[in-house]
């Protein structure tokens, strides 16, 4: 089992590898995150970001886990901007506005 400090390295990871666009990278830490964390909803968001962003044409999987993430906390503003994003892609403005409001 990974302990704290080693789930610390490998959201660092992925977070670093986001701002350098690796989508593949960072998807790759992010879902060894989830895999370890599967109730934290934070890490499924930022998971379905990098999939997204990965494959910007195969919306369905980062759908998914954005709404993974919102099905465990409603509240989480990130996945509500990250899903909105990607509504926007698909052209679905008014999901996009709905999920911002």
């Amino acid at each position: 089992m990974t302990d704290k400090a080693g789930i610390r390295d490998m959201l660092k990871n992925a977070d670093e590898c986001v701002i350098k666009k690796d989508y593949e990278k960072a998807a790759a830490s992010f879902k060894e995150t989830v895999s370890l964390n599967p109730s934290e909803a934070e890490y499924k968001a930022y998971l379905g970001w990098a999939i997204f962003n990965l494959h910007p044409q195969d919306t369905s999987k980062a759908k998914e886990l954005l709404m993974e993430a919102l099905s465990i906390d409603h509240d989480l503003d990130i996945a509500h901007l990250f899903l909105a994003k990607l509504y926007i892609r698909e052209r679905l403005f008014k999901e996009a506005e709905g999920g911002l409001t």
